[in-house]
C-alpha cells in the first residue's frame, strides 16, 4: 500500500490525504463496531452467568421447599415448628418472586430465536408447563404451611403432590432450562473467541499502516476491553466446570475427565486409572441438627483438606451433596491405592471447629480401577459406588475395593428389583405360617405370618433376599398390603371351620410404623375379613420398641394397642433391660432371640441370661415366647427355666395356608400327641 502511495505524483497529495482519511475512517468504523460488539458480548456473558445462578437458585429452592415441608410435618416442639415454618415461608416467598420475574422475562422474549421458543414451550406450552407446576408447588407449600401447626394430618396431604411435582416435573424441567442457557453460554464463548481472533487480525492489518499517527490511544482502550472480555470468558468457563461452594471441579468436569481418561486407557495411552468415591457418613444429621450453614462450612473444610492432600496425578471433584471423588490418572498397585484411601480417611478424621461447635467427620470410600473393574466412565462410577456401599455395610468410616462378587451381587439385585412389580401382579408373594404353641396348655396360641417369594425362575426366595429391595424402592406398602390381606383371608377361613389358631402375628417394621394411616389399614383389613382385632398381634423389633425418644412411633404402637391388637417385642435380648424405661403397658409378649437360645442346654451362662429375661418379663406381666427351636434339648431346658410358649422348626416349620389349615385341624385344641412337647412336659413334671 505504501508503494502505491510512493508512485503518486506530488500533485496527488490530495489523493493521498483522501486515502489516508479513508483508511483512518475505516479503522474508526471497525474499532467502533468491535468496541460495541465486545460490550454486547461482555454484557451477554454476565447476563448468562446471572441467569444460570438464578435458575440454579430456583432449582435449589424447589428442593428446599419440599425438604422444609417434610421437616415441618415431623418437627417436635412448638418453637422448632414455628422456626421451620418461618424458613419454609421465606423460601416460598423467594421462589415465588424469582419465578414471577423469570416467567415474565421468558414470555416477553422474541420467540423467533429457537432457544427462546424452547424456553417458552417448557414454561407455557409443553405438557408439563413448568410455570404451572412451580405455581402448583408454591400453592401446595402455602397450604401445607398454613395447616401444619393446626392440622398436620390434613397438611400432610399436600406433601405427596409437592414431592411428586418437584421430583417428576419441576427438577427435570429446570434441568432442561439450565441446559438451554448453558448451551447459549457455550455458543457465546465460541462466538466471542471467533470475534476476538477476527478483531485482532483486522486490527493488526490496519495498525501496520496508521498505528503511529492516530490509533495508539484508541488501541489502548480496545486492549483493556479485550482483557475484560477474556476475563469474563475465563470466569464463565470456570463457573461451568467448578463447584461454587468448595471451588473443586464439579460433576460435569469429573464426567468429562473420566471419559477422556478411560478412552486413553482403551487406546493404550495410559496403563490404568483409579477413582476413590467418598461419602460423608451421617452428614444429614449435621444438616438437620445444626443447619445447612454448618453443613456448607463442613463441606468447604472437606474440599480444602482433599485439595491439600492430593498430588499432581490426582484430581478432586465434588459430585454433589456430600459426595466427592478423587481421580488418580497414573498407574498404581492395589496396595498403593489402599494406602491412599487410609491417608484420606486419616486426613478427614480430624475434628472441625465451626462457629465454636466441634464436629467429627467420618467418611466411607469406595475404590475402583480401569480397566480391571470397568472400562467406561459410567461403569467405573458404578463400580466405585458399589465398593462405597460395601464400605458402609462394614460399619462406615472405612474403605472397600470393588470385587467381582460386588458386581455379581449388584446385577442380581437389579434383576430382582426389576422383577418385584411383575411378581406382585402375578401373585408370587404369599404368606406362610409358623405355629406358636403353649407347652403348659398344649395348644396352638399363635401363627406368625412370614413372607415367601415363589419366583417363577428361582424358586422360593426368603425375605432377606428381597425385603430391603422392596423397602428402598418404595414397594413395601403394597407388598405388606398383599401379604396381610392374604393372611387375614386364610385366618378368616380357619375361623369359619372352627379352627383355633390363637393370634395371627404380623411382622411390623419401623417403616410401617412411620407410614401415615398404617393403623387404619390394618384395622380396615381385619374388618373386611371379619377378624376381630383381638386376634391380631403386631411383632415389633426390640430396637423400635425400646426407643422412647421416637414419640411418633410410640404413638402408633399405642394406637395399635388401643385398637385391641396385641403388641409383641421381637428379637428380645440385647436390650432387654431397657424395658424398665419403656412404656411396658402397651406390650403383651416378648420373643427371645435365637442367639440366646441356641445350645442353651450346653451353656450355663446362657441359661442364667435367659432366666433373668424370663423373670423380668413375667414381673411386668409379659408373656414369653422362645423362637428358633431346633432341638428337643433346647425346648426341655427353656421349659425348666419358666418359658411356656415356643416357636421353631422343632415344633413345626413355616407352611403355606392350606398346609397350616391341615396342621391346625390335626392339632385342634391340644398338642398332646406331639412327641417334643409331651416329653418336655413329662420331664418338667
Amino acid at each position: 500500500m505504501m508503494g502505491f502511495f510512493n508512485k503518486l505524483s506530488p500533485e496527488s497529495e490530495f489523493r493521498i490525504r483522501i486515502a489516508y482519511l479513508t483508511a483512518l475512517f475505516a479503522m474508526l468504523i471497525l474499532l467502533g463496531a468491535s468496541y460495541f460488539l465486545m460490550n454486547v458480548s461482555v454484557d451477554r456473558s454476565q447476563e448468562d452467568s446471572e441467569i444460570l445462578q438464578k435458575i440454579s437458585q430456583q432449582r435449589m429452592l424447589s428442593q428446599r421447599i419440599v425438604l422444609l415441608s417434610e421437616r415441618a410435618l415431623h418437627e417436635v416442639g412448638e418453637q422448632r415448628l414455628r422456626e421451620g415454618l418461618q424458613m419454609l415461608d421465606d423460601s416460598i416467598a423467594s421462589m415465588e418472586g424469582m419465578h414471577t420475574v423469570f416467567a415474565r422475562q421468558v414470555n416477553s422474549e422474541n420467540r423467533s430465536d429457537p432457544a427462546a421458543q424452547r424456553l417458552h414451550d417448557i414454561y407455557f406450552s409443553s405438557q408439563g408447563q413448568l410455570d404451572f407446576q412451580i405455581r402448583s408447588l408454591i400453592t401446595n407449600a402455602k397450604q401445607l404451611s398454613r395447616l401444619a401447626s393446626e392440622s398436620p394430618d390434613i397438611a400432610e396431604i399436600y406433601l405427596g403432590p409437592m414431592e411428586e411435582i418437584a421430583a417428576t416435573q419441576v427438577l427435570p424441567a429446570m434441568d432442561q432450562v439450565i441446559d438451554i442457557y448453558r448451551q447459549q453460554a457455550k455458543s457465546s464463548i465460541a462466538a466471542i473467541n471467533n470475534m476476538h481472533v477476527l478483531i485482532i487480525m483486522l486490527s493488526l492489518a490496519l495498525l501496520a499502516v496508521i498505528w503511529l499517527f492516530l490509533f495508539r490511544p484508541l488501541a489502548n482502550q480496545v486492549g483493556n476491553r479485550t482483557r475484560e472480555l477474556i476475563a469474563a470468558r475465563d470466569e464463565m468457563q470456570y463457573a461451568a466446570h467448578h463447584d461454587g461452594l468448595t471451588g473443586l471441579a464439579n460433576r460435569e468436569f469429573a464426567i468429562n475427565l473420566l471419559g477422556k481418561a478411560t478412552e486413553a486407557v482403551a487406546a493404550g495411552d495410559t496403563a490404568d486409572i483409579a477413582i476413590f468415591q467418598l461419602d460423608l457418613d451421617n452428614f444429614k444429621k449435621i444438616n438437620d441438627g445444626y443447619g445447612h450453614l454448618y453443613g456448607d462450612k463442613l463441606l468447604e473444610t472437606v474440599g480444602m483438606r482433599l485439595q491439600q492432600f492430593c498430588h499432581d496425578d490426582q484430581v478432586v471433584c465434588r459430585m454433589g451433596g456430600d459426595e466427592f471423588i478423587i481421580v488418580k490418572t497414573s498407574k498404581s498397585e492395589q496396595r498403593e491405592l489402599e494406602a491412599i484411601a487410609a491417608e484420606v480417611l486419616a486426613a478427614l478424621d480430624e475434628p472441625v471447629d465451626i462457629f465454636g461447635v466441634t464436629l467429627q467427620i467420618k467418611t466411607s470410600i469406595g475404590i475402583a480401577r480401569c480397566p480391571r473393574d470397568a472400562e467406561t466412565a459410567e461403569d467405573l462410577l458404578i463400580a466405585s459406588d458399589l465398593a462405597l456401599y460395601d464400605a458402609k455395610n462394614q460399619g462406615k468410616g472405612t474403605y472397600s475395593s470393588f470385587t467381582r462378587r460386588l458386581g455379581l451381587h449388584h446385577e442380581d439385585t437389579r434383576s430382582l428389583e426389576a422383577d418385584i412389580d411383575r411378581a406382585l401382579d402375578a401373585g408370587e408373594f404369599r404368606p406362610v405360617f409358623q405355629p406358636q404353641v403353649c407347652l403348659e396348655k398344649r395348644q396352638a396360641v399363635g401363627m406368625e405370618v412370614l413372607i415367601r417369594w415363589y419366583h417363577k425362575d428361582r424358586g422360593v426366595l426368603l425375605p432377606e433376599l428381597f425385603l430391603s429391595l422392596a423397602t428402598n424402592s418404595g414397594r413395601m406398602p403394597k407388598l405388606h398390603h398383599v401379604i396381610f390381606d392374604q393372611a387375614l383371608s386364610a385366618a378368616a377361613a380357619w375361623s369359619r371351620e372352627g379352627l383355633d389358631f390363637g393370634r395371627l402375628s404380623l411382622n411390623v417394621s419401623s417403616y410401617e410404623l412411620q407410614r401415615h394411616g398404617f393403623v387404619d389399614l390394618l384395622t380396615g383389613l381385619a374388618k373386611s375379613h371379619g377378624i376381630p382385632t383381638s386376634f391380631l398381634a403386631a411383632e415389633i423389633n426390640e430396637n423400635v420398641a425400646i426407643d422412647d425418644q421416637d414419640e411418633a412411633t410410640l404413638m402408633v404402637i399405642e394406637a395399635l394397642h388401643n385398637q385391641g391388637i396385641q403388641v409383641e417385642i421381637d428379637d428380645m435380648g440385647t436390650g432387654f433391660a431397657s424395658l424398665v424405661h419403656s412404656n411396658r403397658n402397651i406390650f403383651d409378649r416378648v420373643k427371645i432371640d435365637r442367639q440366646f437360645i441356641q445350645d442353651i442346654d450346653k451353656n450355663e451362662r446362657g441359661r442364667v441370661v435367659v432366666k433373668s429375661m424370663i423373670n423380668l418379663a413375667k414381673r411386668f406381666d409379659l408373656r414369653v415366647v422362645a423362637k428358633g427351636m431346633e432341638r428337643q434339648a433346647e425346648i426341655d431346658t427353656l421349659f425348666q427355666l419358666g418359658c411356656n410358649e415356643f416357636q421353631g422348626n422343632a415344633i413345626a416349620t413355616a407352611m403355606p395356608a392350606d398346609v397350616a389349615r391341615q396342621w391346625l385341624a390335626a392339632n385342634q385344641r391340644t398338642l398332646s400327641t406331639n412327641d417334643h412337647l409331651s416329653r418336655a412336659a413329662s420331664q418338667a413334671g
